[in-house]
Formats: structure tokens, C-alpha cells, sequence
């Protein structure tokens, strides 16, 4: 999604959209649509963007026909990615079970109390900005572009779009992600985008200022941003970089020396990575078993009839029980 969101943003603020207003809304559409299937609260980036034109609109009326055609061709780029998915089930009969994992099990999923909300909230909000002084300075940022953005200057939308699109996108960003009440780390990767491009235009805005910045002040200014991001590699290190050996790796050479790849594993609980490096598949679509408890009482009888019918009609050769915090 993140790559997704870059590429529209290039298509929107292109020079050349104004002669292929079709053909740039529809591609942005369909990038819509790529990005909303593989999370639906991922079109925080088109929310912003739909915001900043409309207050574009508003300041110049005359804009109206190309907004109109503008967007209309997006919602149609949007609706085709989304129908030739309908499409694609449909034609291996399995709408109804696309319809319930990619929707109504994701609004169960997010019926959350407003105090579990707030409480995500208010740990998002303290928590990002605490990662680095980089991110720390891009959502300080924020503030002092939205004043202006809010204040109603004009010039901020002409002479700084993308700053007017990144002060709409974070709160969005923030919002979208914290739907679910949950506040895992990958749920706020979109927020990258917003925090780096308000970190640019204080320090544009800080050069602006200084009445003859000097080759020093830039070279002072690429230091500070280095020093700043420093704490984001620990952070990668301690999340993201493989762990060899690990019970990964173990459970790994286990399954591909004793078990058969023709036949089903199951693995119980959610370490479901094995799957994919032993090479090894699951007997049933509940490959993951959490949402077999997340789901009110006649969801969960129907999911657990399924799993179990799935693993009698083919029983996998091993169980692997993995602990979440294993």
C-alpha cells in the first residue's frame, strides 16, 4: 500500500493531468481500489486528496467541471478493481466467503467500545512520536500547517499542494488506522508519507527564513536529519530483521525433512508463517485460528463446523501448536 499511495500521489500531482483528466482519475481509482483490498482503512491517502480538491473548489468555482470528471473517473477506476474481484469469487463460488473476510467479519472485527478507542488513541498518539526525534518533529510540524492551511491562505494550496495534502492525510492516517481499536505498529506505515513530507517543509520553511543559507546550513540541516532518524534503525532492527536460528527455522527443517508436501499441516495459533517457509498447506481456510474466537456466538458455530468438517475430510498429517508469545 505504501508504494501504491506514492504512485498516486505522483499521478495527482502531475503537471501533465490537467490535458488527461480520464485517464489520471481512473488510474488513481484503480490504485484506490488495489490499495482498499488489501486493507480497507488504506484510502486515507484519496480521502485527502478528495478534501484538498474540494477546498480548492470552494476558493474557485470554476474549477467544477474537471473536479467532477476528475473524481468521477477515480470512483470508476475504484468500482472496476473492486467488481472484477465480485467477478473472480463469483466464478470460483466463493462470494459469500470473500464478502465475510474482506467485510463483515473486519466490522465485527471493529465493534469496539469508545474507551477502547480513546485508549488506542491516546497511545498512538504518544507512542509515534516517541520512536524518533524525526517522527517527534514531523507531527510537531503538523500544527503550524494547519494553522495556515485553516487560516484559509490560499498560497498554501498552490505554492505548497503536497504540504496542504500531508496536513489533511495524517489525522486521517490516524484515524483510519486506529478504527479497530488496535494499534499494531504496521496498522501506521501510511502516516510515514504525511511525517516525512511536513518534516520537509519545516525545513524548507527554516531555510526560507534564513536570508542567505549557505552551503554549512544545509550540510547542519542533513546531519540533524541523519542524527534524527538514528533511533528508527534500532526500531527496525528490533522488529523487522530476521532471528536465526529460531523456532521458526526449526519448525521449518522438521516439517520439510518429515512430512509430506502433498499433504495438509495445521498450524494452531498464529505463527502461521510456517506455512509459507516449509512449503506446507492448511486443510482449511481457518489456517489462522483467531478469528474462530473473535466473533459473536452464531459466527462462531458456523466457522468451527466449517473447520472441523475441513479437517475430517482431510486430516492434516501434523498439529503445530505455536504460542503467541513463543
Amino acid at each position: 500500500s505504501l508504494f501504491i499511495v506514492i504512485c498516486s500521489l505522483c499521478l495527482f500531482f502531475s503537471d501533465k493531468k490537467g490535458s488527461h483528466l480520464w485517464l489520471y482519475g481512473a488510474l488513481n481509482g484503480i490504485l484506490c481500489g488495489l490499495a482498499f483490498t488489501s486493507k480497507q482503512n488504506t484510502i486515507g491517502c484519496w480521502t485527502a486528496l478528495f478534501c484538498f480538491d474540494l477546498i480548492k473548489l470552494i476558493q474557485d468555482k470554476n474549477k467544477r467541471q474537471s473536479f467532477l470528471l476528475y473524481w468521477l473517473f477515480t470512483g470508476t477506476g475504484f468500482l472496476l478493481v473492486n467488481a472484477c474481484w465480485v467477478i473472480y469469487f463469483a466464478a470460483h463460488n466463493a462470494l459469500e466467503a470473500y464478502w465475510d473476510v474482506a467485510f463483515r467479519f473486519n466490522f465485527i472485527y471493529s465493534e469496539r467500545s469508545t474507551d477502547s478507542r480513546l485508549s488506542c488513541a491516546w497511545t498512538t498518539l504518544t507512542f509515534l512520536p516517541s520512536i524518533s526525534p524525526f517522527m517527534l518533529l514531523g507531527f510537531l510540524s503538523w500544527f503550524p500547517s494547519a494553522y495556515k492551511l485553516f487560516k484559509g491562505k490560499a498560497a498554501l494550496f498552490s505554492d505548497y499542494a503536497l504540504t496542504s495534502w500531508a496536513t489533511f492525510s495524517l489525522p486521517i492516517e490516524l484515524v483510519l488506522a486506529g478504527l479497530s481499536g488496535m494499534n499494531y505498529q504496521h496498522y501506521f506505515i501510511l502516516c510515514l508519507i504525511p511525517v516525512i513530507i511536513l518534516f520537509a517543509h519545516m525545513i524548507t520553511v527554516l531555510f526560507a527564513n534564513i536570508s542567505s543559507p549557505t552551503q554549512s546550513y544545509k550540510i547542519a540541516a542533513l546531519l540533524i536529519l541523519c542524527i534524527a532518524s538514528l533511533p528508527l534503525i534500532r526500531h527496525f532492527e528490533d522488529n523487522y530483521m530476521p532471528r536465526t536460528p529460531s523456532s521458526y527455522t526449526k519448525v521449518r527443517d522438521y516439517l520439510i525433512k518429515e512430512t509430506d508436501p502433498s499433504r495438509p499441516i495445521l498450524v494452531w495459533g498464529s505463527r502461521t508463517a510456517i506455512y509459507v517457509m516449509s512449503g506446507r498447506y492448511a486443510p482449511t481456510a481457518y489456517f489462522n485460528e483467531r478469528p474462530l474466537y473473535l466473533f459473536p456466538d452464531e459466527v462462531q458455530e458456523k466457522q468451527w463446523q466449517e473447520l472441523l468438517t475441513d479437517i475430517t475430510k482431510d486430516p492434516p498429517q501434523v498439529i503445530i501448536y505455536t504460542h503467541d508469545t513463543a
